[in-house]
């Protein structure tokens, strides 16, 4: 048994039934993400599109920032999700989600490597998704050194 507490939420009842009878031979699973002790905040979400709920992210960041308020330290977020779109990708990381796994790539396995990762600080993310990532974290801080059309400076102080 591991001692990482998880506690999971998906868009549908049959796919959380199935998630949690998958995860908790191998971890200790809460019912309330509020909960003292929650170690990892797993997610599952739109499960037959391509992209992410904006709603699944709101209460990502709801969770997390709650969780930070209330513990001192934020709560590391795993998403399963159906797909992501590219332009999704840094907004997801940025409401806490740590992790992010494909359905058809959630096996329990993977799904344990995730949780894992999370709970120690590292992250997961499809690698076919990660040079996307970057390309995002290039557009922004391109954005925040060009001047503005305007001529104003952009907002990037050395």
């Amino acid at each position: 048994m591991n001692h990482i507490s998880i506690s999971v939420h998906c868009d549908d009842p049959v796919v959380q039934a199935g998630m949690t009878a998958l995860l908790r031979p191998a971890l200790r699973l809460l019912d309330d993400p509020e909960a003292p002790g929650l170690d990892v905040l797993v997610l599952c979400t739109d499960t037959d599109t391509d992209t992410v709920n904006d709603e699944a992210l709101a209460v990502a960041v709801a969770v997390a920032v709650a969780r930070k308020w209330g513990t001192g330290r934020s709560i590391p977020i795993v998403m399963m999700i159906g797909g992501l779109l590219e332009a999704q990708l840094l907004a997801t990381i940025e409401s806490g989600v740590v992790a992010v796994v494909r359905r058809r790539e959630a096996t329990v396995a993977r799904m344990l490597h995730a949780i894992r990762a999370a709970d120690r600080g590292a992250g997961e993310i499809p690698v076919d998704l990660l040079g996307g990532l970057w390309k995002q974290v290039g557009r922004t801080r391109r954005a925040h050194r060009e001047p503005h059309r305007d001529g104003r400076a952009g907002t990037h102080r050395p």
